[in-house]
């Protein structure tokens, strides 16, 4: 597989300045004549070699807008809208993630599952931070402190990942408690 950079397969600008501003006859290369010049080993046409391409160290769309880099930072309204619209299910080739809980002596299991993404639709699992994110406080957070008297720092689901999957539903489940707090109903009526 080629190792050339996925820009590389566009016109820049300046390849339409120069081709603007050839007015001598003697055309020159442009890049879509060079790109049709190129072996077709070279250009990707399938799925598979574009995931080979993404599965290198090229950066991805998806790694960009991945919820744990916008813990603490500030995103564009543009990006802000990209991540709340787009759906929060993983892909159908996502391997869940587990946590394991000593129980009755005995280690257990606890995965994350689809069900809890299809209830919640501000739970978002970030790739980058190996954990789960509310995605509407993540994004529109104003202060990183809550509570009754606003003196608590946020932390699960707001700065910092969810990892432990034992109890998530129910009444005293983390998702469960999350979504009944005043700062997070605050974010998301916005």
């Amino acid at each position: 597989m080629s190792k050339h950079k996925i820009t590389s397969y566009f016109e820049t600008n300046s390849a339409k300045k120069c081709r603007t501003s050839n007015t001598d006859g003697n055309a020159k290369k442009t890049m879509i004549e060079m790109q049709t010049q190129m072996p077709d080993t070279q250009i990707p046409t399938s799925t598979s070699s574009i995931e080979e391409l993404s599965s290198s160290n090229q950066v991805s769309l998806v790694d960009s807008t991945d919820i744990g880099n916008f813990i603490n930072e500030t995103a564009d309204d543009f990006t802000k809208s990209l991540i709340v619209k787009r759906s929060n299910i993983p892909a159908s080739n996502f391997i869940f993630p587990f946590s394991t809980h000593i129980k009755k002596g005995k280690a257990e299991k606890r995965y994350l599952r689809v069900n809890h993404f299809e209830k919640y639709s501000w739970l978002e699992y970030s790739n980058i931070k190996h954990g789960l994110f509310c995605k509407t406080c993540v994004l529109f957070l104003t202060s990183s402190l809550g509570g009754m008297h606003k003196t608590q720092p946020l932390k699960t689901l707001v700065t910092e990942p969810l990892k432990k999957y034992a109890k998530l539903l129910g009444k005293d489940g983390a998702l469960d408690v999350h979504n009944n707090t005043i700062y997070h109903k605050n974010k998301f009526d916005c």
